[in-house]
């Protein structure tokens, strides 16, 4: 560890704090989330795996949760984790998004998604139904946020490459919840990233204050009046805390709310700053009291209007069609025709179509601005001869509603295809197929020249 005299003195200067003892904390233990949207039976995949030699313990706050104390094997290799049935995500870290509660059929935004286990978590409470726009102005961290959405199976939402301070202007009073989970000194992190000793300084502390003070601006105007806004992070530092919230309930028409979900009170309360009681209705998770990583929760309640009125009005040009727009008809039958797919599985969804690619979206009807707008719903297909091929995760979503090109293997075979990318294959007519995996359609996979081939993001253990 590099000595940081600076960060050393900082932390002994907060008079709540136990420096020491906080210093002295361990990491956060490794922990998963199951994925509501793929996974039925939650009880059946814990069993199997404690079978295995895994002990897992529930998080207090959540069913959804669960610290992995014990691990035989990678279970980021598992056809689980491929399938979308379970992530990796920290126990801090799932706090926010059972502060918002987002629901079903609401507009919800996940501010500064990246990588993207908050918005999936968000998606999967909202059970896959109304709108949910992620954004991230890191263009880089894009691919790794868009491959945990497509993993766990997203259909609602929309990806944007947008700076947060743009939003409030871009899509003032459109969303009922808004989590602003923003970039901060990850001081709470401090056991399980040694890098912050190097790089802190009260100066860059005082530029992060200033970006969250930009960020809570253009959440409060993106926020229809009664919506509802969550504001975290995961640095113990009042200047990002309750600075920030003290500051945005002086001048902004919020209020605070206390955080009511089943589970949470075994947090701190906020730190009050001269006097201020109302910030004790914040939430503070501290690494060496509740064995997690370090954390800070705000609920807020907008209780006016507030946007900049002289601003042009939004152009929201961007649109997915239904199911009987002439652009996607012929696809969603070839699509229905090869794969076995009953017509009706189209009917509640949107369709977005590129030359080649298409997307389905369960959000329902609803307009979009174009700006850095980078992909929506779920990719689902992309035009082969002689027909469609469809993406590992369409695949997984549409499980045994697909009644044709299904095949399985033998253990054997199967384990030598995701090994080796493939395996011999005589039988079949050339062309692509859906591979089952313990009678469930998990991946496509294409058959020529004497053998079938797939292509993983990884080699897996099965």
């Amino acid at each position: 560890m590099i000595e940081n005299k600076a960060l050393i003195s900082y932390l002994q200067t907060l008079e709540n704090l136990d420096a020491a003892s906080f210093l002295a904390a361990p990491a956060e233990p490794r922990t998963i989330r199951l994925n509501r949207l793929r996974l039925n039976e939650p009880k059946e995949l814990l069993a199997r795996y404690r079978e295995q030699g895994f002990r897992f313990k529930a998080l207090p706050f959540t069913g959804e949760g669960f610290l992995l104390h014990q691990a035989p094997y990678s279970l980021g290799r598992t056809m689980d984790f491929f399938s979308g049935k379970l992530t990796f995500q920290g126990a801090s870290s799932q706090l926010p998004a059972l502060a918002l509660d987002p629901g079903p059929g609401e507009r919800v935004l996940d501010m500064a998604a990246s990588p993207g286990s908050k918005s999936t978590q968000m998606a999967a409470l909202m059970e896959n139904r109304g709108q949910l726009v992620i954004n991230d102005v890191n263009r880089d961290r894009l691919q790794a946020l868009n491959a945990n959405v497509l993993r766990q199976g997203v259909m609602n939402a929309a990806v944007y490459n947008l700076p947060g301070e743009r939003l409030g202007r871009l899509m003032p009073e459109y969303f009922d919840a808004v989590l602003l989970d923003t970039p901060c000194s990850g001081l709470g992190t401090l056991s399980s990233h040694p890098e912050i000793w190097s790089w802190w300084r009260p100066e860059r502390l005082q530029k992060l204050t200033y970006v969250q003070r930009q960020l809570m601006v253009s959440a409060v105007k993106t926020l229809k009046q009664g919506g509802r806004l969550v504001y975290s992070t995961c640095s113990v530092a009042p200047e990002e805390n309750e600075a920030i919230i003290d500051w945005a309930l002086k001048h902004y028409p919020l209020e605070l709310e206390g955080i009511e979900h089943v589970g949470m009170e075994m947090f701190d309360p906020g730190w009050r700053l001269e006097g201020q009681a109302v910030l004790e209705r914040c939430k503070r998770v501290w690494p060496h009291k509740h064995n997690m990583e370090g954390f800070f929760v705000a609920r807020l309640r907008k209780t006016d209007r507030y946007y900049n009125h002289h601003d042009a009005p939004p152009q929201y040009n961007l649109s997915f069609v239904p199911h009987n727009d002439p652009r996607v008809v012929d696809v969603l039958a070839a699509i229905s025709e090869a794969w076995g797919i009953d017509p009706l599985f189209w009917r509640d969804k949107r369709f977005r179509r590129t030359s080649k690619r298409l997307w389905v979206s369960s959000a329902g009807e609803s307009y979009l601005p174009e700006e850095r707008f980078m992909s929506g719903g779920l990719f689902f297909g992309v035009e082969r001869r002689p027909v469609w091929k469809l993406t590992h995760h369409a695949i997984q979503t549409l499980g045994h509603r697909i009644t044709r090109r299904r095949i399985r293997l033998s253990d054997n075979d199967f384990k030598t295809l995701t090994k080796e990318g493939r395996v011999d294959e005589k039988s079949l007519p050339r062309g692509y197929y859906a591979l089952e995996f313990k009678g469930e359609p998990v991946m496509a996979v294409f058959k020529e020249e004497g053998y079938l081939r797939v292509r993983l993001p990884q080699e897996l253990d099965v």
